[in-house]
This record gives C-alpha cells, sequence and structure tokens, in this order.
C-alpha cells in the first residue's frame, strides 16, 4: 500500500471484518463530519449515526451507514468498529 493511501478497516459484531484501501475518508461524528487524509494524527473518536465514506482518486470505493462506534485513527490505518 502507498503511503500515501489509507488502509480502512470495518468490524462488527455480527459481521466479518473487510477492509478497503482510500486516498480520503469522511466519518460522522457527533458534532459534524471529520475528513481523515494519510497521515493524519492519531486519534480515537466516538462515531454518530451516518455515512462513512472512503475515497481512491476521486472516487468513491466505499459507503457504509453506520448507527455508531469508534474509530481509531493511526495515520495510514483507520479501524472502526461499528454498533
Amino acid at each position: 500500500m502507498s503511503s500515501r493511501r489509507i488502509k480502512l478497516i470495518i468490524e462488527s459484531p455480527d459481521s466479518a471484518e473487510r477492509s478497503y484501501e482510500c486516498d480520503s475518508l469522511h466519518l460522522p461524528l457527533p458534532d459534524g463530519l471529520c475528513g481523515v487524509r494519510p497521515g493524519h494524527a492519531r486519534a480515537v473518536v466516538a462515531l454518530a449515526e451516518g455515512d462513512v465514506t472512503a475515497t481512491l482518486d476521486g472516487s468513491e470505493v466505499h459507503r457504509e451507514h453506520i448507527r455508531g462506534g469508534f474509530a481509531g485513527v493511526d495515520g495510514s490505518t483507520v479501524r472502526i468498529v461499528k454498533m
């Protein structure tokens, strides 16, 4: 994976772990959307109900509606544990 890419990993209690490669990501937070790009500062955030959207080279590669959960951001990896 290129250093200009993010590995998005989505986990939930009722389905297998899935992963996607993207270069930008939008996460729904309780106070609005959070944009994530490669090299983002490390963070753990609570997610609100809304759409997780991942893009690669300007095209949407994944969109998923979630009811909430948590996301761990570590520069080149975003791990979502959804409810």
